[in-house]
């Protein structure tokens, strides 16, 4: 009889752990985002070291000043990039496992040319031709080594390969350049390379038509035509900073006072694209910087009628605030597990519940109040030379909101943080904070403001990504309702009912919640969390 209850009881506690797996909520889906989201490898190829530095010293017999200059380094760089260093014992193709199948590995400036191929020589990129010795296993012709790379990619898990594209062809230079009909031809046939190896993202950067609005245009036109699944991203080469000369010390900081023709060309390029970049920052003031040039890019594809996404590279709460793309650059933070890796994944992760959202399908709405931060760089602390030891400033509207009028924003000591917001067509919606700097204190951080959303929270998907502060919904029912929140890298929501507050038709969410639930990983520095508010049944 005792050997029966036991064998009841254990049955029990079986059922009972079947059931609760069973009835466990995941508020984050399991199907991959289909948003044009990338990891670059451009930062890695600028940083890594060690016994795979090495190996490509070797081979390339360079020496650099320091790692990322943009002499030597990115010239170095250039050849840092190659089979054994993507698919070797601990490549490329092992980094991000938690959003592999969501992003591209995006193969940047270097796939395509010989080792020790300096800037300067400039007629030798465009070629898009898979370098055959960096790439030894990718044989026959350019279509089919392609095709090889791609396969390999998603073998290990990702969405596929992506390649940086120079802005001309091969052998063009700033005084011998292609007729339009002979580039129309010659890049028809690197989509359509591009379609048989099912290659579909395109990153067209820098060369002899960066700034050339028609030959942008044109690669567009030849990818909706023969290629409409390629996602091609364009963007303005552009300084580091929005009106800001660091020679000069001076400038206003803001990206609407950007000189004219650089204005002209993203309203321009904006029209075409299907994805337009914010293009290179520097960090730590990267976020005021975007932040400018986001709004003002939004504010423009929306006139427009632009079906853009906006990347906005590596700015990860600036992406989920503003239902923009992302391009990580970071490399440090797989290889160390630092604390912007988890950023990264729960920025894309959210993505799977609200993809990146096309600039005309959204009303933005912009604050007249602008914030401003200054910030000193420290010699060898970034590429950009010129701005080592200078106190750089940088402006950008204190709330952006896409979709739904800004919310009410409240500092309480007296700091206000960057605020973005997006009200998603499925009806989710998400909030985020950019952190705020100071050139005297050398501090990085998110001021507390507590902010009134103007939105019901009832049955809705809520994403709250780094921040700080108490934040306020409508709630549209006077019956009893059940929290449910959940840290983007979970997996199960668990009920915080009782750590909200209710009272005169609102539902408020209290700063300490995020704490409680988001599980701090090695070094995790983000508190991103989703939220659900429903009537309790």
């Amino acid at each position: 009889m005792e050997k029966k209850n036991k064998i009841k009881v254990a049955a029990f506690a079986a059922l009972s752990i079947l059931s609760a797996t069973a009835f466990a909520e995941n508020l984050v889906p399991d199907k991959p985002s289909k948003g044009p989201n990338i990891w670059c490898t451009w930062g890695i190829q600028n940083g890594i070291g060690g016994e795979q530095a090495e190996k490509v010293r070797e081979t390339v017999k360079r020496e650099i000043a320091f790692e990322g200059d943009q002499g030597g380094g990115a010239d170095f760089a250039r050849s840092c990039i190659n089979e054994d260093l993507i698919f070797g014992e601990n490549g490329w193709a092992n980094f991000w496992p938690e959003i592999r199948k969501d992003v591209y590995m995006l193969l940047d400036d270097g796939w395509d040319v010989p080792y020790n191929t300096p800037a300067k020589k400039s007629d030798a990129f465009g070629s898009f031709e898979l370098d055959e010795k960096k790439f030894p296993s990718c044989t026959g012709n350019p279509a089919q080594r392609l095709k090889t790379l791609n396969k390999m990619l998603k073998e290990r898990g990702w969405r596929g390969a992506g390649v940086w594209v120079s802005a001309q062809a091969k052998g063009e230079t700033r005084n011998s350049k292609l007729s339009p009909e002979a580039l129309r031809k010659y890049w028809k046939e690197r989509v359509l390379w591009s379609k048989k190896a099912g290659v579909s993202y395109w990153k067209v950067d820098w060369g002899v038509h960066g700034h050339d609005l028609e030959f942008r245009k044109m690669l567009s036109e030849l990818a909706d035509k023969y290629y409409p699944e390629l996602f091609v991203e364009h963007a303005v080469p552009t300084a580091p900073f929005n009106d800001f000369d660091v020679r000069k010390m001076r400038g206003s900081g803001e990206f609407s006072k950007t000189k004219p023709n650089v204005l002209s060309n993203v309203d321009g390029t904006v029209k075409f694209s299907n994805v337009f970049r914010t293009y290179d920052v520097l960090p730590p003031i990267k976020s005021t910087t975007t932040v400018d040039r986001a709004a003002y890019e939004l504010l423009s594809g929306r006139k427009s009628g632009s079906r853009a996404i906006l990347s906005v590279e590596n700015n990860m709460s600036l992406s989920v605030g503003l239902g923009a793309a992302v391009g990580i650059m970071d490399w440090d933070n797989v290889v160390h597990d630092s604390g912007v890796r988890w950023g990264a994944i729960r920025a894309v992760l959210w993505q799977r519940v609200a993809p990146a959202v096309p600039m005309k399908d959204l009303e933005i709405f912009v604050s007249k109040e602008r914030l401003e931060d200054v910030w000193t760089f420290k010699p060898n602390s970034v590429w950009f030379v010129a701005a080592w030891g200078k106190p750089v400033k940088q402006s950008a509207p204190a709330v952006v909101s896409r979709g739904i009028e800004n919310p009410k924003v409240k500092p309480r000591n007296g700091m206000q943080p960057y605020v973005q917001a997006t009200l998603h067509p499925n009806g989710s919606f998400a909030l985020s904070m950019t952190p705020r700097m100071t050139a005297d204190s050398d501090r990085i951080y998110t001021p507390c403001a507590d902010v009134d959303v103007n939105l019901d929270c009832l049955n809705r998907k809520i994403c709250l990504f780094d921040v700080n502060g108490d934040i306020s919904f409508k709630l549209g029912t006077d019956k009893k309702v059940e929290v449910l929140a959940q840290d983007l890298l979970e997996k199960e929501a668990i009920d915080v009912s009782d750590s909200v507050k209710i009272s005169d038709g609102k539902l408020t969410i209290p700063a300490s919640l995020g704490r409680k639930i988001v599980k701090r990983r090695n070094g995790d520095r983000t508190e991103a969390y989703v939220l659900l508010v429903r009537e309790k049944k």
